[in-house]
């Protein structure tokens, strides 16, 4: 009698990750009898790159820390926000429909951010200042 229900794990394409909200690459490809560590490794690289470019061949949705300028009415300041991703880097940011409680908890962050960035401007970070 199994504990966990049985898994299907197969090769997959594109077409299993086109519309993944995430995407987590967890191993890579097996040691082979006599490869050195060093070889194995940058094989490995080769399959993340390999993925990493076939995701940014297309315009793909994802969260990035991106610098803000009126989004979400916030200035100045480095925030994790939706941004529409290509092999050019962040497009455009998405300004996503937030609850009163997200939008909130955002600008209170944006808030925390910019005074640490002002306690570091006037060298009290660490002394008089407290999150």
């Amino acid at each position: 009698m199994s504990i966990f229900p049985s898994v299907d794990i197969h090769t997959g394409g594109s077409a299993d990750y086109t519309d993944a909200a995430v995407i987590m690459v967890t191993a890579g490809a097996k040691q082979k009898t006599g490869e050195y560590r060093l070889d194995l490794m940058q094989r490995n690289a080769s399959i993340v790159e390999e993925i990493v470019d076939e995701i940014t061949a297309r315009n793909s949705v994802l969260t990035f820390s991106v610098y803000v300028q009126g989004e979400y009415g916030i200035n100045d300041v480095t925030l994790s926000v939706s941004c529409v991703f290509s092999g050019r880097g962040v497009e455009r940011i998405i300004e996503g429909r937030l609850t009163t409680r997200e939008y909130e908890a955002l600008t209170h962050s944006a808030s925390l951010l910019h005074q640490a960035a002002a306690a570091l401007e006037g060298g009290k970070l660490g002394k008089e200042f407290h999150f």
